[in-house]
């Protein structure tokens, strides 16, 4: 007796692929307590074509006081801010976040939208 087995049904799956806007950005770094841009800083700003639109985000390390944390990560933004509008970058959105967090460091993250 010959015995039939099912046939597999073979079930195609549809992945769907979330496909984002690729953000670049650049990331400028602060010696300790400073807010003044240094000539890598401004190099690193310089690859920011002019009419690009932009978001910083800025932070200190977690040393010292949060309020004083909180103005000098702003100072940090306005620096950034302030010599990128002055090449013709269009600045978005700042927001200065302190010391966020016990890993957090000098830098500013300018991000490209």
């Amino acid at each position: 007796k010959v015995v039939e087995k099912p046939v597999e049904k073979v079930v195609e799956k549809v992945v769907e692929k979330v496909v984002t806007k690729n953000v670049s950005g650049v990331t400028v770094e602060f010696a300790q307590n400073k807010a003044t841009l240094t000539n890598t800083a401004k190099a690193k700003l310089n690859t920011i074509e002019k009419g690009t639109t932009v978001c910083i985000d800025g932070f200190a390390s977690p040393e010292g006081a949060k309020a004083y944390n909180q103005k000098l990560s702003q100072r940090r933004c306005d620096a950034v801010k302030a010599y990128l509008e002055e090449r013709g970058v269009k600045v978005a959105d700042v927001n200065a976040h302190g010391a966020a967090g016990k890993e957090s460091q000098r830098v500013v993250y300018v991000s490209i939208k």
